[in-house]
């Protein structure tokens, strides 16, 4: 199975931009390409630009992924390197995910507060100038 870049586009829902960028910068280190110079994607090509991908998802600079995909091509012995560097991006996502958590349960709070002024049950205080400050945090 050979697929051009729109087809592969469609098939793993990415632009054709980005498509080109990653196989631009090399993300991509098995692309082929047609007798007319364009790029051919089969089945392992997919693997490493879902892989980009995800890794960009995660807040993976470029750069990092390419360095990434490099230790990956090498093999084992740089698995423990891998490794770390999902650590950190393990990390760098949980603590993304404390901040959400924070935000979520402000509105949250927000939305409980005007619910109980819309029930008449407090005054009208919610002008931002009445939220103390600590609630924000």
């Amino acid at each position: 199975m050979k697929l051009n870049v729109l087809e592969t586009s469609k098939k793993l829902n990415m632009s054709p931009h980005t498509i080109r960028y990653y196989t631009n910068v090399g993300l991509v280190p098995s692309l082929e390409y047609d007798e007319h110079g364009n790029r051919v994607f089969d089945g392992d090509d997919l693997n490493w630009l879902l892989c980009a991908r995800f890794l960009r998802e995660s807040g993976m600079p470029v750069a990092q992924v390419k360095h990434y995909f490099s230790l990956c091509q090498q093999g084992d012995s740089t698995i423990q390197e891998r490794f770390d560097i999902l650590l950190k991006l393990q990390e760098q996502t949980e603590g993304e995910l404390k901040q959400i958590q924070r935000r979520a349960d402000c509105i949250n709070n927000k939305i409980e507060h005007c619910r109980r002024i819309l029930a008449r049950q407090i005054p009208d205080d919610c002008n931002p100038i009445y939220w103390p400050a600590d609630s924000l945090n």
